[in-house]
């Protein structure tokens, strides 16, 4: 199955998507409601909702491409082309948008946030909001209220959700490598190297989109200025020319913190160091407290949700006695 399908397929997997089918003459707008699993078969994807349904030839899907699209003065949209070489579209996935006011900032469930901002603009605290609306560059500009809202919506999924995956896929790696657990135990291992190790390899954000800022060649191919990419980070994580071994947990690997889950230079995560933090407390404390830790039986199908960027566990069910 190519990487495009794939992409397709996650999509199909996703609330609140709105599918055009068709090409530059035809075209049919649907939505998401009622969306079923979607199928292979005999070289062809099904898609099925509610109202509509289409069928397209796997073969013919060869190329996704990610675009921004500003049909509207008060609409900014994303989508996902799927197309046969690079121009002739077979269909396009919107992701759910963001609506704007007549300041382009975002309207939707941000009162909240807006309020927050308000309130540190006028009674500055020492925490990280109040830093961000009182930040000055040096053209005298502060961030505009779009930025806000990014940066602070950013820390909140980042500061929560992806540390929380990557607990669990460390507790799952430990039940299934008994002896890796014995290592922490015993001292013989470093919890340090442990948490490089889950997040190489159950990398929990796996990928990030990206504009190429100039022509760059990789590989043999050239990627031209203007185009936006998807960096798998995932995948990156376990090269074989970065990482000896790179599918296997090694709590003694020389270069454990080379991965680039967290992102490099200007785009390296802001909460790294606290997630590295929270994630070795947390192992320490229940490694501590709890002994014989154990998967539940008939309770685990070990399922990652449905998500071409995110990687986490459905669900972890574990029995364990008190220390």
């Amino acid at each position: 199955m190519n990487t495009a399908i794939e992409l397709m397929m996650d999509l199909a997997r996703m609330e609140d998507m709105i599918w055009v089918v068709g090409g530059r003459s035809v075209v049919s707008e649907n939505n998401s409601v009622g969306m079923k699993e979607p199928e292979i078969e005999n070289g062809y994807i099904s898609l099925e909702a509610t109202n509509w349904h289409c069928h397209i030839a796997v073969d013919e899907v060869t190329n996704a491409q990610f675009v921004l699209a500003q049909a509207h003065p008060d609409l900014v949209s994303y989508y996902v082309r799927f197309s046969q070489g690079y121009d002739k579209t077979l269909i396009r996935c919107y992701l759910p948008t963001p609506r704007l006011d007549g300041k382009h900032n975002r309207v939707d469930f941000q009162q909240d946030k807006l309020d927050i901002f308000e309130d540190k603009k006028n009674n500055p605290k020492d925490d990280i909001i109040s830093y961000l609306v009182q930040y000055v560059d040096e053209d005298g500009n502060h961030l505009k209220t779009e930025e806000l809202i990014s940066i602070v919506s950013d820390l909140n999924i980042g500061g929560n959700e992806t540390t929380t995956d990557s607990l669990g896929s460390g507790m799952l790696m430990l039940m299934q490598k008994r002896n890796k657990l014995d290592d922490l135990l015993s001292g013989k291992a470093k919890f340090k190297n442990f948490i490089e190790e889950i997040i190489r390899l159950e990398t929990p954000v796996q990928s990030l989109f990206r504009r190429v800022r100039k022509d760059v060649e990789i590989s043999g191919v050239i990627v031209p200025e203007g185009s936006i990419i998807d960096m798998r980070f995932g995948a990156a994580n376990r090269d074989e020319d970065q990482f000896n071994c790179p599918m296997e947990m090694d709590l003694e690997r020389k270069n454990p913190g080379k991965h680039l889950a967290y992102g490099t230079a200007h785009h390296h995560c802001i909460g790294a160091p606290l997630a590295r933090q929270e994630m070795r407390l947390a192992f320490e404390i229940l490694l501590t407290r709890l002994k014989n830790i154990q998967l539940s039986e008939d309770k685990n199908d070990l399922l990652h949700r449905s998500h071409y960027a995110l990687r986490g566990l459905n669900k972890l069910h574990l029995t364990f006695e008190k220390a």
